[in-house]
Formats: C-alpha cells, sequence, structure tokens
C-alpha cells in the first residue's frame, strides 16, 4: 500500500475529500486484500494515520508560512499542485509520510495502539552508566521503552495504497461530473 497520497483533503467542488478515517474505509469495503484488511481489523491505525496527515500538512503550512503557495488545503490549487512532478509536492509528501510515521509511533510508544510496542532492541535489560557502580549511591531509573519506528514506518506503508485508491476513484467522481 501507499500511504501518502494522502490522508487527505484535496478539494474537489468545494468538499475537502479526504482526511475523514471513516470515508477512507467505507471506500476500502469495496476493496479486497491489504487494503480492506488495515480498515477491518485495525481502524486505530487508520485514525492514527489521519492524525500523522494532518500533523504533516501543519509543518508544512509552518514551513511554506511566507510563500506564494502556503500548503493551505483550501486553496483551490492545491490539488492541482499535488498533482504536479514539483519540488513542492516532493515536500507535501515527505513531511506527510514523516508526520504519519511519528503519530503512529508515538501512539505506539503511548500504548494507545495495541499491535506494537516497544523497540524491539530496547526489550532488553537497561543498558548502566558507565560510571555506575552498585555502592557509589548513584540511582539508576530506567526511562520506559523505545520508540517502534520500524511499525510506524510500515503501516505508513500500508495506507499509502489505501489512500491513493481513495484519491483516485474521488478524481474520477469529478471528472464524470
Amino acid at each position: 500500500m501507499n500511504i501518502l497520497h494522502l490522508l487527505f483533503f484535496f478539494k474537489a467542488m468545494g468538499n475537502p475529500l479526504v482526511m475523514d478515517p471513516n470515508s477512507i474505509c467505507r471506500k476500502a469495503k469495496r476493496l479486497a486484500g491489504k487494503q480492506a484488511e488495515l480498515c477491518q481489523t485495525q481502524p486505530e491505525i487508520v485514525s492514527e494515520v489521519a492524525k500523522g496527515a494532518r500533523l504533516g500538512v501543519r509543518e508544512c503550512q509552518y514551513q511554506f508560512r511566507y510563500r506564494r503557495w502556503n500548503c493551505t488545503s483550501h486553496n483551490k490549487y492545491f490539488g492541482k499542485i499535488l498533482q504536479q512532478d514539483i519540488r513542492e509536492t516532493a515536500f507535501v509528501y515527505a513531511i506527510t509520510a514523516a508526520g504519519v510515521t511519528h503519530a503512529v509511533t508515538q501512539a505506539c510508544s503511548m500504548g494507545d495502539l495495541l499491535q506494537c510496542g516497544c523497540e524491539a532492541t530496547r526489550n532488553r535489560d537497561p543498558p548502566r552508566p558507565s560510571s555506575y557502580s552498585p555502592g557509589d549511591g548513584v540511582k539508576w531509573e530506567w526511562g520506559g521503552c523505545g520508540d517502534d519506528v520500524e511499525f510506524g514506518y510500515e503501516k505508513s506503508n500500508d495506507i499509502r495504497t489505501l489512500i491513493d485508491l481513495h484519491n483516485n476513484e474521488a478524481g474520477r467522481l469529478v471528472r464524470e461530473l
């Protein structure tokens, strides 16, 4: 699958098309395979993906705030820009993919997603500081588990195609009007 073409809002005929996980999963019911399975078995991940996509868009708006095109979704040219092979499009996709990876990874670390947990390399005994010796009065506290970025990255890739399929269908419907 392909996450980010985008869990997001191309504007077509004045209606935001994508940021809603329920809308995406309703469309996925007509599909088979991994896309439909993700919506049926892991809707909470789809929700985190939507959060991450919004995070990416907000960051894009911040980074482009002083430019003529500032990554605003309610601009009628937003969808057209994202269909072009230009550096702004590459940036939007990259920052949104990063936002999705971050949101899913953070949800894992916070225990909000049951499908994931700590980073595998962090599940072993905590490291000791180099100056640690049991009798010197230094108290070592383990800070918790590491972020499972690999899981976040994997899920961001898993949903990308689902979003592509949704947006392609929306584009076909708009063309028919």
